[in-house]
Parts: C-alpha cells; structure tokens; sequence
C-alpha cells in the first residue's frame, strides 16, 4: 500500500495516521486477524457494549458492516488522502467520496466506542471544510485524536 506524502502536512498526518498504520499497508488481506472480543469497562464504568451503543446513538455510521469491508473502505479513504493535493477541487471530492463511502459501508459491530468517537470528530471536521486547505486549518484549531482508530484497525485490518 502506498504511504503519504509529507508535503501535504498536518492534515494528512491526522487523517492518515487512521488508515495507513493499519488496513493493510503490508500487503496483507483486510479483516485476516478477527478482532478481540474479550469485554472490557470504560473509564466510567460502562462496558464497552453499552459505551457502544452510546456513541452509536450519536453517530451518523450505521453499526454491522463487514470487517473487510469496512478496512476496504478506510483503505479507499487512505487512498484518497494519500493523493489530494492542496487547491485541488476534485481531489477534495475524492476525498469527501471516500468518506461517504464508509457511510455507506458503516462500521463492524466490534468498532470501538472511543474508535467511533473519534471518527465522528474527523467526519465532522471534513463536512465542515471545504478543501484541504481548509481541513489543515480546521485540524489545527480541533485535533482530533486517532489513537482508538488506529488500535482497531491495526488488530481487524492486517494479518
């Protein structure tokens, strides 16, 4: 798989510390290694299920997607990032398409509750923006962190 391009800067650190540490930058299969399904708690005491379910509330990524699909999904997003250049209209469409591709995919049953969050946060600051340029500038004033995303994929997406 391909890795960014540092000229693209911050916002691409950000976006593509989502996909490209996991779904399947070694050439392996998206979804080979199943995911852990051991229960765990929140820092405030809810089971992951129920911190689940929560986010899922909030969130506008239906539940149940397929694992493969789903990295598929974030790997077309990487894709995307990993091309767009700054100033470049269709590469920003490209972009907000692979996004709305993971709409349409919606996220595995065992994403994370903290995972979803985070992605919410990004999809936000993508809707809200209208380029690159924009995303850098919004990214600066509103980091999001990636960290949950990351694990997930890392564990579901590679081999």
């Amino acid at each position: 798989m391909r890795r960014p391009h540092a000229a693209l800067g911050a916002v691409l650190t950000l976006l593509l510390s989502v996909t490209l540490t996991a779904c399947g930058s070694d050439g392996s299969e998206p979804g080979a290694a199943p995911p852990s399904t051991s229960p765990t708690t929140t820092a405030s005491g809810q089971s992951e299920a129920e911190a689940l379910d929560a986010a899922a509330a909030q969130s506008g990524f239906a539940m149940g997607a397929d694992v493969a699909s789903f990295c598929t999904a974030m790997q077309d997003a990487d894709d995307a990032v990993d091309g767009a250049r700054p100033g470049n209209a269709g590469d920003w469409k490209r972009v907000v398409a692979a996004l709305d591709r993971i709409y349409e995919v919606g996220v595995p049953e065992d994403f994370p509750a903290a995972a979803l969050t985070e992605l919410d946060v990004l999809d936000r600051l993508v809707r809200a923006s209208s380029s690159i340029d924009d995303l850098g500038a919004a990214v600066k004033k509103e980091p999001a962190g990636t960290g949950a995303i990351d694990a997930y994929l890392t564990e579901a997406c590679t081999a």
